[in-house]
């Protein structure tokens, strides 16, 4: 409700608030922290690199193994495009990939197993 309160110059004023219970909301947040946790720890106990990449192809999430195997931390891979350890004649493709992708729907590349040639941290292509 409002309430009227008397201030130290002689003005009345009106206040109202209200009380929401956030047990339900930081239960869930707590949850999808564990969650979150849980995948990490999955991902980083594989042996595979592994990278999540946004529609752009900026790396989003990369595991252990991928550090390992191309030498770049993963703060150094994390809000960089993939294009950095993708190497050979498809270096110079992955963003189109992505862009006919995003533009079409239509998979020709993208969710198939290949075996490509990849970039290591200190080489040149």
């Amino acid at each position: 409700g409002v309430v009227e309160v008397d201030t130290f110059v002689g003005d009345t004023r009106l206040f109202t608030g209200y009380v929401h219970d956030l047990t339900e909301r930081k239960q869930r947040e707590d949850a999808i922290r564990v969650r979150e946790r849980l995948l990490e720890g999955i991902l980083d106990a594989s042996l595979d690199p592994l990278f999540q990449i946004n529609q752009h192809g900026i790396i989003q999430t990369c595991n252990s193994a991928a550090t390992r195997l191309f030498g770049w931390t993963r703060n150094e891979f994390l809000g960089n495009n993939i294009s950095m350890v993708v190497g050979g004649e498809q270096s110079g493709h992955h963003d189109q990939y992505l862009r006919n992708y995003m533009g079409t729907g239509v998979a020709k590349i993208i969710g198939k197993r290949r075996q490509l040639v990849a970039q290591h941290r200190g080489s040149q292509n």
